[in-house]
């Protein structure tokens, strides 16, 4: 927060400033989404923390081409949120991926194994239930590649058929 007020100070003095927030990336190869996949394929997949929590997620692909989409778009400024068009929640996630992957989903890491890990942080980011929208991507006309959770983990595990 006080990284974002100070960057916002840079407006004041002309100097046009996004701040992108990202939701949870899906990518095979590194971050959040790397570690459920782990999980899966040992077996031991399903929801971290409560299935009804809304997981802000965004395609690695996506992500990329916001950023892009924001340097190049010459009215879209201040805060950004570079998440998924359509909100998901952690069990859709989790059933998500465990389809991608043909794998059960119905283990999961219970909210206190979460915090236990990661301390009084785990509530702040990987149990916060953060129903969040791009609305600014979107009024300033940029197009997702992958519209759902569903879309996306498919196009990021490789079972997604070429359009």
């Amino acid at each position: 927060r006080e990284w974002e007020q100070a960057a916002l100070g840079a407006q004041d003095l002309g100097v046009r400033t996004v701040l992108a927030r990202f939701g949870v990336v899906i990518s095979a190869e590194g971050g959040a989404f790397r570690s459920m996949r782990r999980l899966f394929a040992s077996l031991l997949g399903g929801p971290i923390g409560p299935a009804s929590a809304w997981v802000p997620w965004v395609g690695i692909d996506d992500a990329a081409s916001a950023v892009l989409h924001a340097i190049a778009t010459p009215n879209l400024q201040g805060p950004i949120n570079v998440v998924g068009p359509t909100p998901a929640t952690m069990g859709e996630l989790a059933r998500t991926t465990a389809r991608a992957m043909r794998r059960p989903s119905h283990i999961g890491v219970p909210a206190v194994a979460v915090r236990a890990r990661f301390g009084p942080a785990a509530d702040e980011t990987a149990l916060a239930s953060q129903r969040v929208i791009p609305k600014a991507l979107t009024d300033s006309g940029y197009l997702f590649r992958c519209s759902t959770i569903d879309q996306s983990v498919r196009r990021e595990l490789g079972t997604l058929r070429a359009e």
